[in-house]
Parts: C-alpha cells; sequence; structure tokens
C-alpha cells in the first residue's frame, strides 16, 4: 500500500532530480542546450524536459477526469518558462493527491486515463510509474 506522504516523498525527490538537470542545462549556451541528440527519447534536452511535465500533467488531469494539453517545448523556449510549468505541474500533484483519502489512492481506478495502456491500477500507482 501507497501512502500520501511515501507518495509525496518520491515525488519531491524526482522534482528534486529535475531540478539538478535544469539547473545544470541553465549552464550550457543556448545553442549547446538546444542541440538535438540522436537516439535521445525527445529530440533534445528542452523537448525531453516538457515531455516529463506534460506527462504527469496528463495522468493526474486524467485521474480526474479532465482533459490536458500537450505541453510542448515550442511553448517554452528557455529553461525558465519550464521551471514555472514544472511548479504548476508539481502543484497540481500534490493538489490531487491532498483531494484523496489513502484507500482511494489505493484502490483500482474504475476509469483508466485513455492514455493509460496496461491494465487498470491505483492513482497511487499511476502516479509513482
Amino acid at each position: 500500500m501507497f501512502t500520501r506522504d511515501g507518495i509525496k516523498a518520491l515525488h519531491g525527490w524526482t522534482h528534486g532530480c529535475l531540478d539538478e538537470v535544469i539547473h545544470h542545462a541553465s549552464t550550457l549556451s543556448p545553442e549547446l542546450a538546444g542541440l538535438e541528440i540522436p537516439g535521445f527519447g525527445q529530440p533534445g534536452l528542452r523537448h525531453q524536459l516538457a515531455h516529463i511535465l506534460s506527462v504527469e500533467e496528463a495522468w493526474v488531469c486524467g485521474l480526474r477526469g479532465a482533459s490536458s494539453t500537450r505541453l510542448s517545448a515550442n511553448d517554452h523556449p528557455t529553461l525558465a518558462s519550464l521551471i514555472e510549468t514544472k511548479q504548476l505541474v508539481a502543484a497540481a500533484t500534490i493538489g490531487y493527491l491532498n483531494e484523496r483519502t489513502e484507500i482511494c489512492l489505493n484502490t483500482e481506478v474504475s476509469v483508466l486515463p485513455k492514455e493509460w495502456v496496461g491494465p487498470p491500477r491505483s492513482p497511487a500507482f499511476i502516479i509513482c510509474t
């Protein structure tokens, strides 16, 4: 069973790692930070960060039964704008966790987010994976 505090701790550690990546990337020249990396998950660092945030937002919106819009690196031309978006996405996730009981967080959902490709899972499992 996942605890709300445990999920929040994992979420905090994950976002702490993202903060480290963003901090390091901010020391790079714009040209270097914007390079496309062949074979990387997304075309480049800014695109990968936007994708990570987009996925988190989509899962939480999906669990709420709300639609989400895909975050785009093109809408975030600087790392500073990604940091602002990261803070909003993280706050929305924490808000969702605070609105749910631990029983609810650990109960398999009857309606999965449309992007979910696995078997039915609990919100805690979806958020933590």
